[in-house]
């Protein structure tokens, strides 16, 4: 019976899958005629549904008890959730980490130092050696006091504007038990900058570098005669075997 038509391949297995043509007069088979208007409470059962696949005629028994025509012709699009769990599920967020800070060794404008100051701190010396940090004689910087004797013994790199960062060529590692601390003054006295970027410890050959975050306290204080912002490289004490010598030295700005 060409009434119905179904999909090409299989049975009817559901009711989305029926397609009933209206225009066939259903009251001869002892159905009422779709066209003339079911309502949506009318029973319709079709006893021997007849249908072709392909060229195959197969016949299957199909009971619709109190089809609903209306819910049938009401289409729609429908979310499936699944809610058997029993439960909410939590809200998922995403943690954004926060941003760091770095160093970068290409972008950095390098600039002559304008004061070099080797600090001796009992009995307080300062010694000038801007010329020898300027030029690119081996060995002639004091990064530390040939006799390293207290806690505050160090070296100073000075600019007259703030600056960001300090790169240095060692000559000769320093050897002993000593640590460097960078400083620098804050209109009272030198005190431990942010370090973003450090592998300036005087104790390898080579060059290398120290990067600060700008401070916003940071002053110029004359030291050794030179009035400068001055970011200090302090030992902490403990013992030294070999001065640690420089070669040159720039200060960087980003």
């Amino acid at each position: 019976m060409g009434g119905f038509q179904t999909p090409s391949s299989g049975g009817i297995k559901d009711l989305s899958a029926l397609n009933i043509n209206v225009s066939k007069d259903w009251n001869a088979k002892q159905v009422k005629n779709l066209a003339d208007g079911v309502a949506s409470q009318d029973a319709v059962t079709l006893a021997q549904v007849i249908y072709m696949t392909g060229a195959v005629n197969r016949t299957a028994a199909v009971s619709l008890a109190s089809l609903d025509l209306d819910a049938v012709m009401r289409a729609g699009v429908a979310i499936v959730e699944d809610h058997s769990g029993g439960a909410h599920s939590p809200i998922v967020c995403l943690a954004v980490p926060i941003p760091t800070e770095f160093y970068s060794t290409n972008n950095y404008l390098p600039i002559a130092v304008d004061g070099f100051v080797s600090h001796q701190q009992t009995p307080p010396v300062d010694t000038d050696e801007t010329a020898a940090a300027n030029n690119s004689t081996p060995n002639d910087m004091d990064l530390l006091p040939a006799l390293l004797t207290a806690a505050g013994d160090g070296s100073l790199f000075g600019l007259n504007a703030p600056f960001d960062s300090v790169v240095l060529i060692v000559g000769q590692v320093g050897i002993g038990t000593y640590q460097i601390t960078w400083k620098y003054w804050n209109g009272t006295s030198f005190v431990p900058a942010t370090i973003l970027y450090n592998d300036a410890d005087f104790k390898t050959v080579g060059i290398q570098r120290v990067t600060i975050k700008i401070p916003n306290d940071w002053a110029m204080v004359s030291i050794g005669g030179i009035n400068a912002y001055w970011l200090k490289a302090e030992a902490n004490g403990g013992t030294m075997t070999q001065q640690p010598l420089g070669t040159q030295v720039w200060i960087g700005q980003f």
